[in-house]
């Protein structure tokens, strides 16, 4: 069992980004199922958590300095987080073109499950250090 009061910061850090990672995922499926995703208000939420996971990603690197490969891991997140962004945006900008409604979702979708596992090897990282 998981005891939330014996972890450090970082710990605790790179557990709540990797939960916050997890509902971003879960809202872009949910806006993958319905019929006008861009007239959605969840849409500006997904993009907002977005925005909010770039943000703790780049503060992330500061704390796992002390450690070669988290440090790597968090510079890597936050490219991959960048250019899922840049291809979500897409989404919006391509509204009607044909390649970006059927292949960007799942290219978007494998980079977050990308973000997803580097978190997980952080975590892995982190507590075996």
């Amino acid at each position: 069992m998981l005891k939330f009061d014996k972890m450090d910061g970082l710990e605790k850090l790179l557990w709540s980004v990797s939960g916050l990672t997890v509902l971003q995922m879960t809202l872009g499926f949910y806006l993958s199922q319905i019929s006008n995703p861009l007239n959605s208000r969840m849409l500006y939420v997904h993009i907002i958590t977005g925005t909010l996971l770039f943000i703790l990603a780049l503060i992330l690197i500061k704390p796992a300095g002390i450690n070669k490969r988290l440090r790597n891991l968090s510079v890597v997140n936050s490219g991959l987080i960048v250019l899922t962004g840049i291809i979500g945006s897409g989404f919006i900008i391509f509204k009607s073109s044909a390649f970006y409604s059927i292949y960007m979702p799942y290219i978007h979708f494998l980079l977050a499950i990308g973000i997803i596992s580097n978190y997980a090897v952080m975590l892995g990282i982190k507590r075996t250090l």
